[in-house]
């Protein structure tokens, strides 16, 4: 058990930690950072660095600004820093660092999520923005600094980033409260009728063992030898004993009621979307291929993951991609899906085209098998008397 979870840890750290991974999972963010660094490239061209200070500062801020796409609080630390340097060490002219400061300020304090975090950085930001400020009367500022207008220019942009940071931060914080709220009733929902169902099986479980005890009582009365009415007490012992196997099947029918519930719950949608998939993929099938693809649902008990899901359709696709490149014609394809439980089973046989050679590891295969062996799932592929054999075991869960 240890091992397993073990394997599990270290499963999600590193689809966790894979940089890849992190870029596809957080698209809009990955997006504001190429746009930012497209920006500063642009300041870059239009105004060079005029000495080597300011191209080592301009570079410490693009490799911050790129930080930001893996580790946004130490990227955007990492972009502050970059200023602190600046007010204490002024350099010269050069691009402008307005689009990462901006950047890093709307991601920290969305990333933190709290109020007082943007506030503790705007007033940062405008500390920075003050040393960094000539307060000259002249029109021309000191070398290194900025005018009073450019400051106000730069902090009206700082603010207007940490309020969009905030405003998205809570907009995303009222959608998860309110998906949480649903979740919690349903929760809540379903305990109710579990504590009604269990409530009224006590009193048929009491209903029944009375009318046993009543039974056992007549029994022994017979057999100690005490005269007793037969007539009566064998329409009493037939009343009760039909009385208890209606009780006792009514006590079978929650439990039926409770089952087909879950099933209800975690398996019919998934069952549905597979087999309207499988379908879609078998009509797309070249004319030279005949089968059929069968999807059964013997009952899931948990709810399957999203991810675990897609894994399985994209593998579903992949299958189906194969046949069409692949397969021989001389017999029928099968595809069989089963839900059961936590997991899910696919099996699928096809014949093997002499004239074409399918390579078992092939490269888009072997992405799925890598996916299936991350989520702690098993694959088998084998070739036997001319049929090509998949077979998958993924949880769902």
């Amino acid at each position: 058990m240890s091992e397993r979870s073990d394997v599990n840890a270290m499963s999600s750290f590193r689809n966790r930690m894979h940089p890849l991974a992190e870029l596809l999972r957080h698209r809009a963010r990955t997006i504001l950072v190429i746009m930012t660094l497209a920006m500063t490239v642009c300041d870059w061209i239009t105004r060079p660095a005029a000495d080597l200070p300011s191209m080592l500062v301009g570079l410490l801020h693009v490799c911050g600004i790129v930080y930001m796409l893996w580790m946004p609080r130490a990227g955007a630390l990492s972009v502050t820093a970059v200023e602190i340097i600046c007010c204490l060490h002024p350099i010269g002219t050069g691009a402008s660092r307005m689009w990462g400061g901006c950047l890093a300020a709307g991601l920290f304090v969305y990333t933190e999520g709290t109020f007082s975090s943007a506030v503790v950085w705007l007033f940062m930001n405008l500390l920075i923005q003050l040393l960094q400020t000539s307060f000259s009367m002249t029109d021309t500022p000191m070398p290194g600094k900025l005018s009073l207008h450019g400051t106000a220019f730069i902090m009206s942009c700082l603010t207007i980033a940490e309020a969009i940071g905030c405003a998205c931060r809570r907009y995303q914080d009222h959608a998860r409260s309110k998906e949480q709220e649903y979740r919690n009733l349903l929760r809540q929902q379903d305990s109710e009728r579990r504590l009604a169902n269990l409530h009224y099986a006590a009193e048929l479980h009491d209903s029944v063992t009375g009318s046993l005890a009543d039974m056992a009582l007549i029994a022994q009365q017979r057999l100690v030898g005490i005269k007793i009415d037969e007539t009566k007490a064998w329409e009493y012992v037939n009343r009760e004993s039909q009385k208890a196997l209606s009780q006792t099947h009514r006590i079978i029918d929650l439990l039926s009621e409770e089952q087909e519930h879950i099933e209800k719950k975690y398996g019919a949608d998934l069952r549905r979307t597979l087999a309207t998939r499988c379908s879609k993929h078998d009509e797309a099938l070249p004319q030279r291929l005949s089968g059929k693809s069968v999807v059964r649902d013997f009952g899931l008990t948990v709810e399957p993951q999203n991810r675990n899901v897609q894994a399985l359709t994209s593998l579903i696709d992949e299958l189906y991609s194969n046949m069409a490149k692949y397969a021989g014609s001389s017999k029928p394809y099968e595809l069989s899906i089963i839900l059961c439980d936590d997991y899910a089973e696919i099996i699928l046989t096809n014949a093997v085209d002499e004239q074409r050679s399918l390579s078992f590891g092939g490269k888009g295969l072997q992405v799925h098998n890598k996916q299936i062996h991350q989520l702690n799932g098993t694959y088998s592929v084998n070739e036997k008397h001319g049929r090509w054999i998949y077979s998958a075991h993924l949880p769902l869960r």
